[in-house]
Order: C-alpha cells, then sequence, then structure tokens
C-alpha cells in the first residue's frame, strides 16, 4: 500500500514502502547521519494488533532508482495497548540512540479504519487520554535493543523533538509540548479556512 507524506514545507512525497519493509508508512520528519543512513519510524499492524518499528536505510547509491533499497526494521516496540497504538510525528535522536515518545493521543485503529465508509473524519478516530503517562522508549541504534527500564511522566503531547544529545551519561531532549491534547481539534479544514477576526474565534 502506498503511504504519503505531507511536511509542513507541504513537499509531497508518496513511497510504496511495502516494496522494501513491512511497515504501513513512515513520518515526516526522518533523520540522518552524516555518512547518509537515515531513521525512520513507522506502524505495522497485525492480527496481534499494532508496533512502532524503527527503520534503517542505508545510504544509497545515487541514480540507482528506489530510495529505499536494504531498508529494515531496527526495532520494533509493542504498544501499552496494541489496539490503541499513540499517535507520533517525529522522533528523537542522538549519537547512539532512538527516543520514541509513546504520549496519551491515542488512535481507535477500527474508527479510524472505517471512517471513510461512516463519512467521518479521521480526527474522529484520536482520543486524548490523560489517565495514560507519557512513555519514553529509548533505542540503542547500533544494537536494535530498547534500553531496559521505564522512563515516563505526566501526560502531554508532543508533536516536534527540536533536539536530542547526550551530555554526561545521560540523554537530554528538547520537545514543544502541551498540557493536553485537545488541541488537535484546532486543525479542522474549516479552521484553516478562516481569516481575519475569524482567525480570533480559533
Amino acid at each position: 500500500s502506498e503511504s504519503s507524506a505531507l511536511t509542513e514545507n507541504l513537499w509531497h512525497l508518496q513511497v510504496d514502502w511495502s516494496k522494501f519493509i513491512a511497515v504501513n508508512g513512515a513520518t515526516a520528519h526522518p533523520h540522518y547521519e552524516s555518512d547518509g543512513t537515515t531513521y525512520n519510524m513507522g506502524n505495522s499492524y497485525g492480527k496481534h494488533g499494532s508496533s512502532y518499528n524503527i527503520i534503517r536505510v542505508p545510504p544509497q547509491e545515487p541514480g540507482l532508482g528506489d530510495m529505499l533499497e536494504g531498508a529494515k526494521v531496527l526495532c520494533s516496540i509493542p504498544p501499552m495497548d496494541r489496539a490503541k497504538p499513540s499517535y507520533y510525528h517525529s522522533f528523537g535522536m542522538t549519537e547512539n540512540y532512538i527516543i520514541f515518545i509513546e504520549q496519551p493521543l491515542k488512535l481507535n485503529l477500527l474508527k479510524i479504519i472505517t471512517s471513510k465508509l461512516c463519512g467521518k473524519a479521521i480526527y474522529d478516530g484520536i482520543s486524548w487520554e490523560p489517565q495514560h503517562n507519557t512513555y519514553f522508549h529509548v533505542v540503542d541504534k547500533h544494537t536494535g535493543k530498547v534500553l531496559p527500564g521505564q522512563w515516563c511522566s505526566k501526560p502531554f503531547v508532543t508533536f516536534h523533538q527540536i533536539n536530542a544529545f547526550e551530555e554526561r551519561g545521560c540523554v537530554v531532549l528538547d520537545l514543544c509540548c502541551q498540557d493536553e491534547g485537545t488541541s488537535l481539534a484546532l486543525y479542522t479544514l474549516q479552521n484553516l479556512r478562516r481569516s481575519g477576526e475569524g482567525l480570533d474565534q480559533v
């Protein structure tokens, strides 16, 4: 199946990920190593629920056609609730680690799959569930292993990890985050069409 990514700068890319790797799409914000290795994240869905997958794509030879040759799943992380995985837009990366934030902005897969048939927006299948914490999954980029232990915080929503780095044995993240996940309701086509004083009412 084809997957599309529409990023903030309106650059549109359509990639058939299934030709290369068993994931159902990927984020619009991959990370790159200086040698050209690319890391991204994508979900996979099956009869046992969903998984978050960290994908590694080796440097590509220019002019050889398909741009995901040699892609592989470095690590699969099971969601806290396989029937309702978290929405994510990006992830963090340091020299040695991938940091995935599992937030309580949940995807109801059944509602999302049937949304078009029911005349509903995909947003109707996304719910803010602040009774759950936000979890940080840290993966060693070299081994593909999730670090032992569990790191969590009070519920918050983030769309962009601005920076991630290692300092004195710690992983440090810079995030834009919100204490509640209801702000997605603002991102409707109706609100995007507003202008002037109409924007003040959003």
